[in-house]
């Protein structure tokens, strides 16, 4: 009895012993896995601060960008005007003189040529910009360059076609600025009639 007391004592202490074996295994591995996740934690709040940090970056750089271009086109723009002003000096200097000259003169074609000399030479320095007046009296009415004021019977004239210009109309670097006030031909009721009549008889 004694000796199976001792057997069954000495099995009981080696299942213990694996049991605790085993627990402490557990508890191992459960440690590595948290552990484990830890690390895995730490790296990807590493890598969400480098790209948050990036993305201030980007932000900043972009924001400098925006302001520096935003600059640049404002001294642009001045620069631009700058020369403009500069060119047209000379024109007011000529108008300044045309004035004085008509102030001291009775000669009225001295005065009309005077004026036609700046005229073109203010023309010219806007032609130099790209301005250019669109060309209108006799040819046919287009409505992205023209504006109808009036409508006038005129036989002499196709149809939809410009007899008169009531104020000149701009293009600047070919796209039209403003349109050309116009008179434009139509047919009246009693040349309509009469060319309707004309086609009948021909046909008779």
């Amino acid at each position: 009895m004694a000796e199976e007391s001792d057997k069954y004592e000495a099995e009981n202490s080696e299942v213990a012993e694996n049991n605790t074996g085993q627990s402490e295994t557990q508890n191992l591995n459960k440690e590595a896995e948290m552990s484990s996740k830890d690390e895995e934690i730490e790296k990807l709040n590493q890598q969400l601060e480098d790209l948050n940090q990036k993305y201030r970056r980007l932000a900043a750089e972009y924001d400098n960008f925006r302001k520096r271009a935003s600059r640049e086109k404002e001294e642009t723009r001045k620069y631009a005007i700058e020369n403009v002003i500069i060119d047209l000096l000379e024109v007011l200097d000529n108008f300044e003189r045309a004035i004085e000259s008509a102030r001291n003169t009775n000669d009225t074609n001295s005065i009309v040529e005077g004026i036609e000399m700046v005229y073109n030479q203010f023309y010219s320095t806007l032609n130099n910009y790209g301005l250019e007046k669109l060309a209108c009296e006799g040819e046919e009415f287009d409505p992205y360059k023209h504006e109808a004021l009036s409508h006038t019977d005129k036989s002499e004239h196709p149809e939809d076609t410009i007899v008169d210009v009531c104020k000149s109309g701009y293009a600047l670097n070919s796209k039209v600025i403003r349109p050309a006030m116009v008179t434009v031909s139509k047919k009246s009721e009693s040349n309509t009639e009469n060319q309707s009549n004309d086609n009948e008889n021909n046909h008779k």
